[in-house]
């Protein structure tokens, strides 16, 4: 079973979110709920292993595939016959391989700070992916590792509140003990070329990217853009990968207005 948090009607809008621990649709997508519910039928999903969403089977399948897969069908359940789509992190890779192997599912694509590319000017793995890695590793996950994780996302670090901080570790501590692990993320088994998919990718594609973004590296907004048929780019100076919540309104704007554009 999916979860999503529902709100709006017109034209469907799918948010899928990042992987890291503690994360879930409403955590990454939350704020940007009113704003586009304006415009669209807007679905915030939690991606299987996250949230109030069911775990897919551990059958060492192709991550990616399988989690488009499982979209594909929901939507088909939820009577929703063309989807617009918006993934930031993982939710990006799940976003390109729905475009991918499902197009006639898909509208739009929205891609934010999707991983996937080869880094040749930035660290790999990058700080970002090195939190991650290593939150529920040695002594275990802290709200002091989900700071410093979620610090890594955003340009300034004052962002992340208190009441941030504290939803994000206690679900990461809820999931962990029903999971015992993430079931996908920088570490699961089963990952996919995200840039393979790419050429396959038919419908138009805005990619997003923060030049602050630690996980994912700046220069992987370009591979994407050269990859993928169709595609525009939107870089933003001073944000990280959280770019949603970080350019909320102006986000939202950007978004509507390239998901509108005829």
């Amino acid at each position: 079973m999916i979860h999503v948090d529902e709100a709006g009607s017109g034209p469907a809008l799918l948010l899928l979110h990042g992987a890291a621990p503690g994360a879930t649709g409403k955590a990454n997508f939350g704020q940007n709920l009113d704003g586009f519910s304006r415009t669209f039928r807007t679905l915030i999903a939690d991606l299987p292993g996250h949230g109030a969403s069911d775990s897919l089977p551990a059958d060492g399948g192709p991550q990616y595939r399988r989690l488009a897969a499982a979209f594909d069908a929901d939507l088909e359940a939820r009577g929703i016959e063309k989807v617009h789509v918006v993934g930031m992190a993982t939710g990006g890779a799940v976003a390109v391989a729905l475009a991918a192997l499902f197009p006639e599912r898909v509208g739009k694509v929205v891609l934010v700070g999707p991983p996937g590319s080869r880094a040749h000017l930035s660290p790999a793995p990058s700080e970002g992916i090195k939190a991650i890695q290593a939150y529920n590793r040695g002594s275990g996950p802290s709200r002091e590792k989900m700071r410093a994780y979620l610090e890594l996302t955003v340009h300034d670090p004052g962002l992340i509140t208190e009441e941030i901080l504290d939803e994000r570790y206690n679900e990461s501590v809820r999931r962990l003990g029903l999971d015992g692990q993430q079931s996908i993320g920088a570490t699961a088994p089963g990952r996919e070329d995200v840039l393979a998919y790419l050429p396959e990718v038919a419908a138009e594609t805005l990619v997003v990217w923060g030049r602050g973004n630690r996980l994912q590296g700046v220069e992987g907004a370009f591979q994407f853009l050269s990859g993928l048929p169709r595609a525009e780019a939107h870089i933003y100076d001073d944000a990280g990968l959280w770019v949603p919540f970080e350019k909320k309104d102006h986000f939202e704007h950007l978004v509507t207005g390239f998901l509108t554009r005829s």
